[in-house]
């Protein structure tokens, strides 16, 4: 059975910073030498920052959007309580 490997040096759009890329190098030549196939590629696609970034704010609005609605129900109650005026979620998220 012959082992496979596939790796990217700098995943195709990655600064990668000279003393990993040796460190990699060097273990792909070991492996080499193991009788390992191991192939460059390229994964094909540009920075993902911007698709992790857009996920990663949907998560954390949908794990807040559990926390305000435990926060409307415990905290702007007792905020009333010392207002002389009504309070409303806005006004005492705009307060602080």
């Amino acid at each position: 059975m012959e082992l496979r490997i596939a790796y990217s040096p700098n995943f195709g759009y990655a600064d990668v910073e000279l003393e990993i890329a040796v460190l990699v190098k060097a273990a792909v030549d070991i492996f080499t030498k193991l009788d390992t196939v191991v192939e460059e590629v390229d994964p094909g696609f540009a920075n993902p920052h911007s698709i992790f970034q857009t996920l990663s704010q949907a998560v954390t609005a949908k794990l807040l959007h559990g926390f305000m609605l435990y926060f409307r129900r415990s905290a702007t109650p007792k905020i009333s309580l010392i207002s002389p005026s009504p309070v409303t979620n806005a006004s005492a998220i705009a307060a602080y």
